[in-house]
């Protein structure tokens, strides 16, 4: 029943994430598919503080610049980080197990350059599989679970309350 709440929360938070010194992740999990992960995404997406769009299996590029940007990082199937090689599980990792923290900043080369990136700002991680034990401690675990046959829900439809969405934002 709290749930709802620390996810309003989390999302005003966003906004004012400048003024903490930590700002813990959300961590999206269910054990199968089609519990609605992605729509929890969708609904952050349409009101958290400048919300990147939903990043499925973004480079570690994409998202350096994304949280040097300052937007809220939604990332999706992160279970697919795992089967991608060394180097860049590392880069994404740097990312993660800093990004908590104010201040925090992960160096890269750029155009002849050492640059330092920051990493803090909000993120949200959606995904089937567990994350690693360090993201699983500096995150709010929102697990999921698939409705059962007799559970009848609307679908979400972006068209219909985006807009709700997006008053709610401007005001």
């Amino acid at each position: 029943p709290r749930v709802p709440l620390l996810i309003a929360t989390w999302i005003l938070g966003t906004y004012v994430h400048t003024r903490f010194k930590y700002f813990g992740y959300l961590w999206i999990h269910s054990p199968v598919k089609r519990c609605g992960k992605t729509d929890l995404l969708r609904i952050i997406k349409a009101l958290a503080w400048r919300s990147s769009n939903i990043l499925i299996d973004p480079t570690p590029a994409i998202l350096f610049n994304r949280v040097d940007e300052g937007c809220t990082v939604l990332t999706d199937e992160m279970e697919n980080l795992k089967d991608s090689n060394k180097a860049r599980f590392g880069a994404m990792m740097a990312i993660f197990n800093a990004g908590f923290s104010e201040g925090a900043t992960v160096p890269r080369m750029h155009k002849g350059a050492v640059k330092e990136y920051s990493v803090y700002g909000p993120k949200a991680i959606a995904g089937i599989n567990t994350v690693t034990d360090t993201i699983r401690d500096r995150s709010f675990s929102i697990k999921l679970q698939r409705k059962t046959r007799e559970e009848k829900t609307e679908p979400l439809n972006m068209r219909i309350v985006g807009s709700v969405f997006e008053s709610y934002k401007a005001s």
